[in-house]
């Protein structure tokens, strides 16, 4: 049997970022923390038809990548004292990666 979407995006992530997927994280008598556990970072997964951030994402990207760095979209709801940070996921990974081998997340590509 097929996982389910949400399921296979879970296993991604967690596959790409070193963690483990917890299942049935959501189930209401069951409910866990997250839906992937990486022990330094907890993640919640999400699916949706459409993201209105994707289209900042790309655009931003695409600039950055003619620079040799990584795009970000950083988003602010009034109300809010936080704030929220959007990757792609591979771009976090590599982040995750050079930190891990002792490299700068300053430098680029």
């Amino acid at each position: 049997m097929t996982d389910k979407a949400w399921k296979a995006d879970e296993r991604k992530v967690a596959d790409v970022l070193g963690g483990k997927r917890i299942p049935l994280s959501g189930a209401s008598e069951i409910s866990s923390k997250c839906d992937v556990d990486c022990s330094w970072l907890l993640v919640e997964v999400k699916r949706r038809a459409r993201f209105s951030a994707v289209r900042w994402l790309d655009k931003i990207c695409e600039s950055a990548r003619a620079e040799g760095c990584i795009g970000a979209v950083a988003v602010h709801v009034s109300g809010s004292r936080d704030w929220i940070i959007i990757l792609r996921l591979d771009d976090f990974a590599g982040l995750k990666k050079r930190l891990e081998a002792g490299g700068s997340i300053a430098d680029r590509h």
